[in-house]
């Protein structure tokens, strides 16, 4: 008989390896008969219209959250509004869990990633049993976590570890190790053979940003010296990775890279000529690299922990030390240089690994524990329930979730209307994903129908992140933030010549909840109006000026003696 399985998601997108695995783990166990269910964070990312349709495809129930902060306090990512608030939110999401374990009478809770405990802690309330699924190394952003192992631990029947490098380290962090098992993600590649062989090019796959390390591969690529050769990025950006990237490149006159951006089917793209590098400093199990050896491409990797766990298994890749630039622009030259070698090494690889990876092999140790699993005993924390989710305080903060944001789109000519329209759930801040058609000339964005104050206000064209001006708004600009007083804020774009279809729209709520304290809307109010009645008495203090210097020039022009200074220069002027 099927289990009724809550799992709780880390993002809701399809942008990372982790959730790609796990997302195909959920669907696998539909397949069996267990009838599975999703919570994971309400979001705008453009990946997350796709996540939802491949589980609701697979009848897997979802469950998008309001939230504010959704990982650890102590976790990577934006602390919005007060710790208050966000504690508030904690409490809100955990009773939300708990609500649907008990209306759809869950058997087991599995939390997605060590970065969300809520799961764990609604599972303990309410005695339900609850597994943890770890893909994080507990170093860099992620060392916060080797502190809370303990909890992990107390408050899971068993944990589940990326096999290799990862459940060795947690094994040694760890005097409750004895309930550590391990998995191995499993990502699902798209079976359309790779072009043909065509111009030798390099490439990476991933998010641009600093842990993926793509700044190094630059420099490796400046070392070369083979700017014959396409050097090409698919993945987004973090901005302030991308501008570094972006420097080096026009510092060194590289005019052979190029950013394809994000693409759902990137090897699509790939050809039997290509060669892969990665080079992330830290990985607990690389996905993409899998996906590289199963489609028979000469790889090249950094020589983390992760990457390192990859070999181990598929015996394929080739490594470099991490950090040494020089030593990775020698490894890209010796494959360049002996590439039928290493092709084939790549597709015997490639045969070899298709026999091993398999879904039931990957998660074989996780499906026995799902198959045998029984009622959860109690934890110390069933007796602290009435703290944690079972009776929320009233508070204006929740009351933001029932607003909307909409855009309406318009040709040149036409009026706005409902029909052209996309809505979306208000955040307390977000990357809202939208496309409208080609012919669009206007763009009007309702940022909720009631009055407001955000920052950090943009529209980006996607997938190259071009910023585009802002033509109108009906709010105030109050230090670079905007200040809506009346109901129906607006934004609006004039998107004539534009020739874009795909956007990001991104928006920050400031925190209005707490008008009294420092920091708040009343003191940057406060701070705008000192500054403008400081540049009126400057603009008073340089009339004065003025009007003084008039006189005295006045009163000089005006004077006998200039007057007859005056008279004696133009005499000897005509004497000329």
């Amino acid at each position: 008989m099927g289990k009724r399985i809550l799992f709780v998601s880390p993002t809701g997108t399809l942008d990372n390896g982790a959730e790609r695995a796990i997302t195909n783990f959920m669907v696998y166990l539909s397949q069996l008969g267990h009838s599975v269910f999703n919570v994971y964070p309400e979001n705008g990312h453009p990946t997350h219209e796709a996540y939802v349709d491949k589980l609701q495809s697979a009848g897997i129930a979802t469950f998008p959250l309001a939230t504010v902060k959704w990982w650890w306090e102590e976790a990577p990512g934006e602390h919005l509004l007060s710790k208050e608030e966000r504690i508030l939110f904690y409490q809100k999401n955990i009773q939300d869990i708990r609500n649907i374990i008990l209306e759809h009478h869950i058997d087991l809770v599995i939390s997605n990633t060590v970065n969300v405990f809520q799961g764990a802690v609604a599972a303990a309330c309410e005695t339900v049993p609850h597994f943890w699924l770890i893909h994080e190394l507990p170093e860099g952003e992620f060392s916060y976590y080797a502190e809370k192992l303990d909890f992990l631990f107390e408050n899971s029947e068993e944990v589940f570890a990326v096999q290799g490098s990862l459940t060795d380290r947690l094994k040694d962090l760890s005097a409750q190790n004895s309930k550590l098992k391990s998995f191995i993600p499993f990502t699902e590649l798209c079976q359309e053979p790779l072009k043909e062989a065509g111009p030798r090019r390099i490439i990476s796959i991933g998010l641009i940003n600093d842990n993926k390390n793509q700044l190094e591969l630059l420099q490796a690529y400046h070392k070369l010296g083979r700017f014959d050769l396409p050097l090409i990025f698919i993945g987004d950006w973090d901005e302030q990775t991308k501008q570094e990237c972006d420097r080096f490149i026009a510092e060194n006159s590289l005019t052979n890279v190029s950013f394809w951006g994000y693409k759902a089917f990137p090897w699509r793209d790939m050809s039997e000529s290509d060669i892969c590098v990665f080079t992330s400093k830290s990985e607990s199990f690389s996905l993409v690299f899998i996906e590289a050896i199963l489609k028979g491409l000469p790889t090249i990797v950094s020589d983390n922990l992760g990457y390192s766990t990859v070999q181990s298994i598929f015996k394929a890749g080739l490594s470099y030390p991490l950090g040494n630039a020089a030593a990775l622009a020698e490894k890209i030259s010796d494959v360049l240089e002996h590439f039928d070698v290493y092709k084939q090494q790549a597709l015997e690889s490639s045969q070899r690994a298709k026999e091993l990876y398999r879904i039931d092999n990957s998660y074989a140790e996780l499906l026995n524990s799902i198959e045998s699993v029984s009622a959860a005993p109690k934890k110390p924390l069933k007796a602290l329930e009435l703290l944690l989710g079972n009776g929320l305080p009233n508070h204006s903060i929740f009351e933001v979730k029932k607003e909307f944001i909409t855009v309406f789109y318009a040709k040149s000519g036409e009026d706005f209307s409902a029909d052209c329209s996309h809505r979306f759930p208000m955040q307390y801040a977000d990357e809202i994903y939208f496309q409208i058609p080609a012919d669009t000339a206007r763009l009007r964005i309702d940022l909720s129908e009631v009055p407001s104050y955000y920052t950090n206000v943009s529209l980006r064209q996607y997938p190259d992140h071009q910023e585009l001006e802002m033509e109108y708004t009906n709010g105030l600009l109050v230090s670079d933030n905007l200040l809506f007083g009346q109901n129906d804020p607006q934004v609006h774009y004039n998107l004539e010549g534009v020739g874009q279809t795909e956007f990001v729209f991104t928006y920050e709520l400031k925190d209005v909840f707490e008008p009294l304290k420092e920091g708040s809307l009343l003191t940057e109010l406060s701070d705008s109006v000192r500054e403008k009645y400081e540049l009126e008495a400057k603009i008073e203090q340089l009339e004065n000026q003025y009007q003084d210097l008039s006189q005295d020039y006045h009163a000089v022009i005006g004077s006998r003696r200039w007057q007859v200074t005056t008279k004696i220069i133009n005499f000897f002027r005509r004497r000329k």
